[in-house]
């Protein structure tokens, strides 16, 4: 997927705004380090707030089947090993296909420790569902809050406006191209997606010929943090 087929990209302003929070964050750091007043804590919340403007809205909407909220979700995420100093600002953030996925880690899951695969492997991230062998993450990556995780047999990733449905089967020809059009919640039955108008708008079978992935135009949704001082009252996801 290039940068021109998503619906939300990282913009030369959003640049413009990571470069600039993060000098910031820098700087509070080495003051923090020095003996300054503040928190590693803060200095990572401030950066956040003035860098993330969009969310997933399949994310909102997988959150919210679990009972929970984004915000309540956003306020306990902590800073990625290594920050400030990572992630990298200039990292093309992009769907990586399975054959060059490397980065493995593991989840505790009903059945034990489970090796899985961190499909992209970027940013600032916190879990808020681990139940069985199901999880998922909530993930920071630019200036938008994304998810990855599985659920049953069915991965899932988003980035910038679209969501991409991994199957471990390849579905049958004449219903794979059934599904282009339809609403995702017509083809994979969980309560995130069901009465959603997200419509499935290709099938790729690229990655291998064992799986395929629904790819899903959600768009995304304007959000700002809870802590954010610009944030609009009106605003509550």
């Amino acid at each position: 997927m290039t940068g021109s087929d998503q619906t939300d990209p990282t913009t030369a302003a959003d640049r413009r705004v990571m470069k600039v929070a993060r000098a910031e964050a820098r700087a509070r750091v080495w003051g923090i380090r020095r003996g300054g007043s503040g928190s590693m804590r803060d200095a990572f919340q401030q950066e956040i707030a003035a860098t993330v403007r969009s969310a997933s809205p399949f994310l909102i909407s997988l959150v919210a089947s679990q009972g929970k909220s984004v915000d309540g979700v956003v306020a306990r995420i902590e800073p990625a090993d290594r920050w400030p100093r990572w992630p990298s600002l200039h990292k093309n953030v992009r769907f990586r296909p399975a054959r060059e996925t490397h980065d493995q880690f593991e989840i505790w899951t009903a059945s034990g420790w489970q090796p899985t695969v961190l499909l992209r492997g970027f940013g600032h991230r916190i879990a808020f569902l681990r139940s069985g062998d199901d999880w998922a993450d909530l993930e920071i990556v630019n200036h938008s809050l994304e998810v990855e995780g599985q659920i049953g047999m069915v991965k899932f990733e988003t980035l910038f406006g679209t969501l991409r449905v991994k199957l471990d089967d390849r579905l049958p020809e004449t219903l794979a191209m059934a599904c282009v059009g339809r609403p995702i919640g017509d083809v994979i039955d969980h309560a995130s997606l069901r009465g959603r108008a997200w419509r499935v708008i290709e099938i790729d079978d690229s990655a291998s010929p064992l799986a395929q992935t629904l790819v899903v135009a959600t768009g995304s949704q304007p959000y700002v943090m809870p802590w954010a001082a610009s944030r609009p009252r009106a605003l509550f996801v």
